[in-house]
């Protein structure tokens, strides 16, 4: 993903072989993470025309070694994480006492997209929405994400599944706010204007109906519903993939399975 940014002349600083500007998330020079991979410079860049480089190789990773890239950029010298942890466990950290420094989460997202081969898991607030008895997910995925849940701080956990290795980062756990008996009650105090709409439902249409005229302003309940929109897209989206993948791999009539080709691998 990287390697595509650098060919389409996004700002990138050649002699640290780190992006900068609009194309880092971590602001911080000593915490933008450097490209994994070796650039020529083929022009300069000046003051009115971009550097122009090319790709000359791209770092390729094990897991381990992957793990390891992960927790030196995520956690510095913090040691990290026991390998072998269960069956469907490869790494984890679980940890409520190491805080997450102000570039925690702009360090995972410069994760998230210099290396995520997941669609889904892009442009998203805070990523894959996880609820206590969800059984949407791929199971492994789903297990993890519920055990992040409990653990909090900055835990996170590598799972595999048959869509590749996740590696899952705790961000932030949503409740609804006790204080309030109802959302009517809560919106109430949130001082927004209605557009003299006589209810929050009425208002809600109105948005839908004037979408546009929302789409600039720092507005509550347009952002909501922008974040759940993404949350339910991703939720059905990982659903049929599920779906599709258990009908091909299980079922006799798609696919043909050779035992005595692995049989030494299962004893």
């Amino acid at each position: 993903m990287r390697k595509t940014w650098i060919l389409s002349g996004y700002d990138f600083d050649f002699a640290a072989k780190k992006f900068t500007g609009d194309y880092t998330f971590a602001k911080d020079a000593a915490n933008s993470l450097e490209f994994q991979g070796t650039v020529r410079e083929v022009r300069a860049k000046t003051d009115d025309e971009d550097g122009v480089y090319a790709v000359e190789s791209v770092r390729t990773f094990g897991l381990e070694e992957f793990t390891e890239f992960v927790n030196n950029y995520v956690y510095g010298d913090e040691t990290v994480g026991a390998v072998g942890a269960s069956d469907d466990i490869y790494w984890e950290y679980t940890t409520d006492a190491l805080p997450k420094d102000k570039e925690y989460d702009a360090k995972i997202n410069e994760l998230l997209f210099a290396f995520s081969t997941d669609p889904g898991s892009l442009n998203t607030y805070k990523g894959y929405v996880i609820k206590p008895d969800n059984n949407e997910y791929v199971k492994t995925f789903g297990d993890a994400g519920k055990a992040l849940l409990e653990e909090g701080g900055s835990s996170y956990k590598v799972v595999a599944s048959d869509y590749g290795y996740h590696f899952m980062f705790f961000s932030e756990v949503w409740t609804a706010n006790k204080e309030y008996a109802t959302l009517d009650d809560y919106l109430a105090t949130l001082d927004i204007d209605m557009q003299g709409q006589e209810s929050w439902e009425k208002y809600i249409e109105y948005q839908r109906e004037h979408w546009e005229d929302f789409e600039e302003e720092n507005n509550f309940l347009y952002f909501l519903a922008n974040e759940l929109i993404s949350a339910k897209l991703s939720a059905t989206s990982s659903k049929s993939r599920t779906v599709l993948v258990n009908k091909y791999r299980y079922d006799t009539k798609y696919t043909n399975v050779y035992e005595s080709r692995y049989a030494d691998l299962i004893g």
